[in-house]
This record gives C-alpha cells, sequence and structure tokens, in this order.
C-alpha cells in the first residue's frame, strides 16, 4: 500500500489523478482534485457524497455558474452572450424600433 497523494481524501491510486475524494478545499474535477474550478467548469453546489466537485459547462458556453446552456456566463469567441445563452455573434436585437414612439 502507497499513501494518497495530499489532495485526496481517499484514492484508487498514487498521484493527483487517483483521487476518489478531495481534502478539505479542494474540488474533484474530471477525476483529479483542483483549488478552482478550471474554466469551463462551474462549482457543483450539490456536493455528491459531501465533497465539493467541479462540473464541465454546456459546450455553448465558455464560462458558466451551473449546467445547462442557459448558465453561460462568458461565451467563446464569435458569440454574444443573451440572458444567460450564447447565440451567435450575428443575431442582434433591433432597438432602434422603440426609439421616437
Amino acid at each position: 500500500c502507497q499513501p494518497c497523494h495530499r489532495f485526496c481524501a481517499t484514492c484508487a491510486g498514487a498521484g493527483a489523478d487517483g483521487c476518489i475524494n478531495c481534502t478539505e478545499g479542494y474540488f474533484m474535477e474530471d477525476g483529479r482534485c483542483v483549488q478552482s474550478c478550471s474554466i469551463s467548469y462551474y462549482f457543483d453546489h450539490s456536493s455528491e457524497n459531501g465533497y465539493k466537485s467541479c462540473k464541465k459547462c454546456d459546450i455553448s458556453c465558455l464560462t458558466c455558474n451551473g449546467p445547462g446552456f442557459k448558465n453561460c456566463t462568458s461565451c467563446p469567441s464569435g458569440y454574444l452572450l443573451d440572458l444567460g445563452m450564447c447565440q451567435m455573434g450575428a443575431i442582434c436585437k433591433d432597438v432602434s424600433l422603440f426609439r421616437g414612439a
């Protein structure tokens, strides 16, 4: 038997990528323990089994604050953020229709 990596609370192997659960102050992200969620990941508040984790954002988002395509906080190049969703950059709302009324 070998000790778990210092970031791991429990592990299935050596190294930071062998963690099953993380120690206090670290989050599980794609099988490894991290201090903060990477870009394109969000902090999952549900904390499965009492352990905190980072989950992947919807593929349409660059960054997000929750699951699905309606929780984007920023978008990839060429897309615009509109009410939490990333839309093609060519789609704009025409505000000039409401002027002069």
